[in-house]
């Protein structure tokens, strides 16, 4: 590895360990934001679409 890689890899490495212990909490996040996305996208109240 490159110093320029090793070094991403260790800043890289703290934040993958950090998603892998709180996986409920991202899993939750996705769900929820599915969630939101699926009620913005339906429902009669779209505006049109300019341009």
């Amino acid at each position: 590895m490159t110093p320029a890689a090793k070094e991403l890899a260790d800043l890289v490495a703290p934040m993958a360990q950090w998603a892998a212990a709180h996986e409920d909490l991202l899993d939750e996040d996705r769900r929820a934001w599915a969630e939101r996305r699926r009620r913005k996208n339906s429902g009669g109240n779209r505006r049109p679409r300019s341009g």
